[in-house]
């Protein structure tokens, strides 16, 4: 029996972006015939400094960080909070004497390639372009995570995202931003 794959998509609120990712993977998977995976989405919520809140910070430790040990894989929805899991998880590895557990989070643009803004007290075409920008970029998510997948079927999933969820190239364009360098362990 296949063990389930847990993929966590990671925003600042939780309210936007990564519960509409949520449900955008969990329609591709239907849609593809995956199973065994469950598929969640949180957030970070971290203060004007870019620091996790130190609540959220420590109940996490309290909690054993346990989705960044046992999931899959963790997106973030910008490099910045990628940066912040990935020190959060590296931290948790060396304490539990699991250092050399691989790497399990993202930031969207490391797989699709343009962070997601977020949309946030914006108007409601802000938060359709965000949506277009996440389906957009599932067909990546998709190849990434599922690499199994035939090229043949990772195709034609990516042609049909794009008939179904079309992304201007101009609109990409203003998403795509020079990648930064991955954070490296401290």
């Amino acid at each position: 029996m296949m063990e389930e794959k847990k993929i966590i998509f990671v925003c600042t609120g939780n309210t936007c972006r990564s519960p509409m990712a949520e449900a955008v993977l969990r329609s591709e998977l239907k849609r593809l015939n995956i199973g065994d995976v469950s598929v969640f989405s949180a957030g970070l919520e971290p203060s004007k400094n870019g620091n996790i809140n130190p609540h959220s910070a420590a109940v996490l430790s309290e909690n054993g960080l346990s989705m960044l040990i046992n999931a899959y894989a963790v997106i973030c929805m910008t490099d910045s909070q990628r940066d912040i899991l990935m020190d959060m998880r590296w931290n948790l590895l060396r304490r539990t004497g699991l250092s050399e557990i691989e790497n399990n989070v993202y930031s969207f643009s490391d797989i699709a390639g343009y962070e997601i803004p977020d949309p946030f007290g914006r108007d409601k075409e802000c938060y359709r372009l965000t949506y277009t920008k996440i389906a957009g970029g599932m067909a990546a998510i998709i190849a990434k995570l599922f690499p199994e997948l035939s090229a043949e079927e990772s195709a034609q999933a990516a042609e049909k995202e794009k008939q179904e969820n079309p992304v201007r190239e101009k609109e990409r364009e203003a998403t795509v931003k020079p990648r930064k360098p991955r954070a490296k362990p401290r």
